[in-house]
């Protein structure tokens, strides 16, 4: 996965502020390589894994990190219909990393909870893939792809929704 997603990995991590020791974040979406950067090279004190999941619950997942071991627990839950399960004001920052355009009804109850769990003068940082890139374009214009660039999948054995909308910025 990280070596597949690397380049986005890094463009993302460049967007995030700076934790310190005091500093909580959550990541929505997480396969823990952004949750294990946002302790390890950001400096949070405190990170948050949360992942999709029908029903309420947690479980102990773990990553390999250049030769080091990281473990954390993740929260599961469905950021379109729950209750994020953390109070308010809980988090400085709340990542939702090429989340958005995976979701199936409305991305609104996902960004009116992650307001709610964001403290004051906290960041929420959203990224998506960008459908009017100039390298989107240029595959649609080329026959390459259709212009909901990811719609295509999932693939055969692939259990990922799809993209169902995709946006610009």
């Amino acid at each position: 996965y990280f070596r597949e997603h690397k380049q986005r990995l890094v463009r993302t991590l460049s967007l995030l502020p700076l934790g310190s020791a005091r500093s909580r974040a959550l990541e929505l979406g997480s396969y823990l390589h952004m949750t294990a950067a946002l302790e390890r090279v950001l400096g949070y004190g405190f990170a948050r894994a949360a992942y999709y999941s029908p029903s309420l619950g947690h479980e102990t997942k773990s990553l390999r990190i250049g030769g080091q071991l990281y473990t954390t627990e993740v929260d599961l839950f469905d950021a379109e219909s729950h209750d994020f399960p953390y109070s308010e004001s809980a988090f400085d920052l709340v990542l939702c990393g090429e989340l958005i355009e995976h979701l199936i009804r409305d991305p609104m109850h996902m960004l009116l909870e992650s307001w709610r769990v964001l403290a004051d003068n906290g960041q929420i940082v959203l990224t998506t893939p960008n459908v009017a890139s100039l390298s989107s374009v240029a595959a649609t214009l080329e026959g390459r792809q259709n212009p909901q660039v990811f719609s295509r999948y999932p693939a055969l054995g692939n259990a990922d929704t799809p993209h169902v909308r995709e946006y610009r910025s």
